[in-house]
């Protein structure tokens, strides 16, 4: 089914009647109209209704539209909605001063629609833009702090145990390995945010090319041998050789399917079964890697791909993690124009069946 296209609500402030009619005519097939008389009611509408975008007329009583647009202004919740004059004025110093009180635009009586109509739509897509703009800074900038905050955490560590070993040179054995892992995860973490940086700067020069799948696999599986090893974990792999994917190699080896793998083996527990295959559905090609680990609660599948709810979680081995690594990999997945889905059952509420499986769909080389 086909979504249904939001209207935009505009707000017409004037006290002339006839004004407002030849408005609402004007604008009515294609934006959600209000209308009021007065400055005094549109300060009490823009509150109420959250336009997004306003008209306002100059020459009314009691309250011009100069100081309807300096108030609306002040309001931090009403700042940036576009406020664009109305004026059967000419004069340089009245546009002039409607621009200084944050005017984005005016238009002169009588309305020629077209000329109106076109000046309305430009705003309301440069405000759109901002507002796309505002909310994805808001999301790196959470990312990022949270990002820090987790950087801190093996920096501390390993500042704390060299701290003990200076004055204990004979635990440097006993510390050693775990400073090291402690250092790499804090490599890992500036790398990741490297990445993710890079991400927002590829757009059209994200090249896509004809992948084979099980080559990608095959490299990835090489780069997490130890892993495997150390629990004991043969993948049972069924990735055809005749399936080519749309998609970047480098990121598609190191970021998706590494992760994918690296996760499936960190919530595995040691012997257990992990299988890797791949298929054809509906024109695309399918990757699925399922395992027989702990799983994931109804709550933590709802929040796998939300920036500001991103949690890490240990493995089934004490393993720790960023708790970013979905993200990462639903960034490259988006980038590839493919799907991913994720099904899961707990180990906690399904004691006898549980681990996840995890399916990209990727459009077919």
């Amino acid at each position: 089914m086909e979504e249904k296209q939001i209207r935009r609500r505009i707000l017409v402030v004037d006290d002339i009647i006839g004004n407002i009619k030849i408005l609402i005519e004007i604008l009515k097939p294609t934006y959600d109209v209000s209308f009021v008389t007065s400055g005094v009611q549109a300060l009490e509408t823009a509150k109420l209704e959250r336009p997004d975008l306003v008209l306002l007329d100059i020459m009314m009583p009691d309250m011009d539209g100069f100081e309807v647009c300096r108030q609306l202004k002040l309001d931090p919740q009403l700042a940036e909605i576009p406020i664009i004059f109305l004026t059967a004025l000419e004069e340089s110093d009245s546009i002039v001063k409607g621009f200084d009180l944050g005017a984005v635009d005016y238009v002169t009586k009588p309305y020629h629609p077209a000329e109106l109509k076109t000046r309305i739509e430009n705003h309301l897509k440069l405000k759109e833009s901002r507002e796309i703009i505002a909310e994805k800074n808001k999301e790196l900038a959470e990312l990022f702090q949270i990002l820090c905050h987790d950087f801190m955490t093996p920096i501390s560590y390993a500042i704390g145990s060299l701290e003990l070993i200076r004055d204990n040179r004979h635990l440097f054995d006993t510390f050693e390995p775990d400073i090291l892992k402690s250092l790499n995860n804090a490599v890992d973490l500036i790398e990741l945010v490297r990445t993710l940086r890079k991400l927002d700067d590829l757009n059209e020069s994200f090249e896509l090319k004809p992948i084979a799948l099980n080559t990608a696999v095959e490299k990835a599986l090489v780069l997490l041998q130890h892993s495997l090893k150390e629990k004991n974990i043969t993948p049972g792999v069924n990735v055809s050789g005749q399936h080519k994917v749309l998609a970047e190699e480098t990121s598609l080896i190191n970021s998706v399917v590494n992760n994918l793998l690296t996760n499936a083996i960190k919530f595995s527990y040691k012997d257990s079964a992990l299988e890797i295959s791949s298929f054809e559905k509906d024109d695309r090609v399918v990757l699925e890697i399922k395992d027989r680990g702990i799983g994931m609660s109804e709550a933590l599948l709802e929040d796998l791909f939300v920036v500001t709810r991103a949690t890490s979680r240990k493995g089934t081995s004490g393993e720790k993690g960023t708790g970013y690594g979905m993200l990462l990999i639903k960034k490259f997945v988006d980038l590839y124009q493919a799907k991913i889905s994720v099904a899961s059952k707990s180990e906690r509420e399904h004691p006898n069946d549980h681990g996840t499986a995890i399916n990209i769909s990727f459009v077919k080389a």
